[in-house]
Parts: structure tokens; sequence; C-alpha cells
């Protein structure tokens, strides 16, 4: 039988309800941004001390989370104001569409019947 350690870095935590999308996004970017970096054997025989509890990626605290939460919202309203305009530009052109389809078919009705 085989089994495997399980490892438990000292990472920062949530002390909240509600940041654990702040915080998953904030622990992908910090493996992002170790995405050239190989972890070693090594690196498990230190439990990962090295690599991510003392790793510099991970360092960061509730203010940064609470600070990439205020930028998330200004990223997701701007990004929804170009949405919506985009989405409403494509709604209108396909409602012309819909009238103009609908026309020649009223129209091609009409030259049936004469």
């Amino acid at each position: 039988q085989h089994t495997m350690e399980v490892f438990d870095p000292k990472v920062p935590y949530q002390n909240n309800s509600w940041d654990c999308g702040v915080f998953v996004c904030r622990y992908a970017y910090a493996l992002y941004q170790r995405r050239h970096i190989p972890i070693t054997y090594r690196d498990a025989e230190n439990r990962f001390n090295q690599t991510i509890t003392a790793g510099p990626e991970f360092q960061f605290d509730m203010a940064d989370i609470e600070r990439i939460r205020r930028e998330m919202k200004i990223l997701v309203d701007r990004l929804s104001k170009i949405y919506l305009a985009k989405k409403e530009k494509e709604d209108a052109e396909s409602k012309r569409k819909k009238r103009l389809a609908r026309k020649k078919e009223e129209e091609k009705m009409k030259n049936a019947v004469d």
C-alpha cells in the first residue's frame, strides 16, 4: 500500500466568510508567478517551507485581499459597461435582421398572392 504524506504549509488564510474567491484568485496568481520555477523533491522534504510558506509570491495578508477585492469590483464594473454596450448593439442588430427577414417574407407572400 502506498501512502502520501499530507503537507500543511503555513499560508495566509481568510478571516471572514466572503473572501474565498479572492483568496483562490490570489493563490492562483502566486502559482502563476512561480510557473517557471520547478518544484523539486527537496521542496517536499522541506515541507514546502521555501517554495510556499516563505516564498515571496505567497506573502500577502487581509489588507492585500481587501485591496484586490476592491480592484476586482472596479474591473467587473468597467467590463460590465463594455459588455452591456456591446450586447445592446448586438441585440439591436439582431432585431434589425429579424425585421428585414420578416419584411422579405411578407413581400414574398404578397408576391405569391398577386
